[in-house]
């Protein structure tokens, strides 16, 4: 029998430097990476970065098998001018669909100054201060390997203040909140992956499940715990996806997550999203991407509504143009890839792309004129030698409805990664109850 094993070198040892500006709003980014310390696997960075008038300077350290167990250990803190950040974690999630046990325990502190926006601009501003611990432990139920099932149990505390600055608007400083208790949880998997390279990549080969995946987690967290009032937490979703040949497929998933109190909702937030990619060698490889998605929030926290703008999807428009309580977001990408390797180290290509938008208050109606469209042109280029192998861009877009503060519709952004996530690109400001970090 014959066999061949191909390889491909990486750097271990990764400076890290970024430059660019996005939605109007510029940053700098320098730093070093070792990602295999004396070749035990080991990984430390720091980095310096500055964004905005904001700098700050970070520290992390990772450890995949602590102490020579499954145990991964991860660590981190940074300090800038808006407050310092601490965090620690060990965990041994499900590695794998066979995996029969795991567990997980965490925690954080943090001081800094929330900036809420609106219309592009700085309205108000407020210290935030927050602690939060949490420990899982999850079981898969059934030894079924096309349904595995996994149910969890643990405990979650979460305690976040709010102070006022001189820059603080009246009226826009969120209530203080404490929680404390138990929580469960229950997920199920029917696996059906497939290997697909040049969609949210390059060359480098990413796996996407097109099986049916269910997980939901729920707390009460009650004054008898140590919360502040009674309330109930959950949150919920559920994906799935579709093959429609070699290349081409679609992932959609809906989802909803949030907290009730006195019979009332508090941040919640309701979320579809649906993609398509469709491979194609006309005139060259291309990769045609569809993202479409809706969110809804009700009584969402005054630090986490649902935002569109150059860095959320509309890449015409500035940073945090839109903000309400629920959206709408429509992105038409076609990818092209050159061939070959560039320099070898890297691979290169570009994209044409279309962006609607609209955000509205919650509860409020949507109207037509209120769509906000952009369309537009870019580069892409992707490390062949770098462990992530992530897409850096330099997109060109052109604002078709006129955006707040006026200016020019002209909008460039040279970042990395995409201009938009599969899942809540509006919504990733909304901070969710939280998920399962076993799975």
């Amino acid at each position: 029998m014959d066999a061949v094993v191909r390889s491909q070198d990486s750097w271990t040892t990764n400076p890290r430097f970024a430059a660019g500006t996005e939605g109007g709003d510029s940053f700098f980014n320098i730093g070093l990476e070792e990602g295999n310390i004396l070749g035990y696997g080991k990984s430390v960075s720091v980095d310096y970065g500055r964004n905005g008038g904001k700098t700050s300077t970070s520290y992390s350290y990772g450890d995949p098998r602590f102490l020579g167990t499954r145990m991964a250990l991860n660590g981190g803190y940074s300090q800038g001018s808006s407050g310092d950040a601490a965090s620690a974690s060990l965990t041994s999630p499900f590695y794998s669909l066979d995996s029969t046990r795991a567990s997980a325990v965490s925690g954080q502190r943090s001081v800094s100054e929330q900036i809420l926006h609106r219309d592009a601009a700085e309205f108000t501003r407020f210290r935030m201060r927050r602690r939060a611990t949490e420990a899982s432990l999850g079981a898969r139920l059934k030894e079924d390997k096309w349904f595995v099932q996994r149910g969890e149990a643990g405990w979650y505390y979460d305690r976040v203040q709010f102070e006022t600055l001189n820059e603080t608007t009246a009226g826009t400083l969120p209530s203080n909140r404490e929680m404390s208790g138990p929580t469960v949880g229950y997920s199920w998997v029917l696996p059906d992956y497939i290997k697909e390279n040049y969609i949210d990549r390059m060359e480098r080969i990413e796996d996407f499940n097109l099986g049916n995946e269910f997980s939901t987690r729920a707390g009460w967290m009650g004054e008898r715990t140590g919360s502040d009032r009674d309330r109930l937490i959950f949150n919920i979703s559920n994906q799935q996806g579709i093959r429609f040949a070699p290349g081409r497929f679609a992932i959609g998933r809906v989802g909803v997550s949030g907290r009730t109190a006195g019979g009332r909702w508090e941040n919640t937030l309701a979320s579809a999203d649906l993609n398509f990619f469709w491979k194609t060698n006309w005139r060259g490889n291309h990769t045609l991407v569809g993202h479409m998605e809706g969110a809804a929030g009700r009584n969402l926290d005054l630090n986490h509504l649902v935002v569109l703008g150059g860095n959320s999807g509309l890449r015409g428009y500035k940073n945090n143009s839109f903000v309400g309580g629920q959206a709408v977001l429509v992105n038409f990408e076609d990818r092209f890839f050159f061939e070959g390797e560039w320099f070898h180290l890297m691979r290169l290509g570009a994209a044409v792309f279309v962006d609607s938008g609209i955000v509205a208050d919650a509860g409020a109606g949507m109207t037509l004129r209120s769509i906000k469209s952009d369309i537009g042109a870019g580069l892409r280029a992707a490390s062949t030698r770098s462990r992530g192998g992530g897409v850096g861009r330099i997109d060109v877009a052109y604002a078709l409805n006129r955006g707040p503060g006026g200016g020019s519709r002209w909008v460039i952004s040279i970042t990395g990664g995409q201009a938009f996530s599969l899942f809540n690109s509006a919504a990733r400001g909304v901070e969710p109850s939280p998920p399962s970090r076993l799975n």
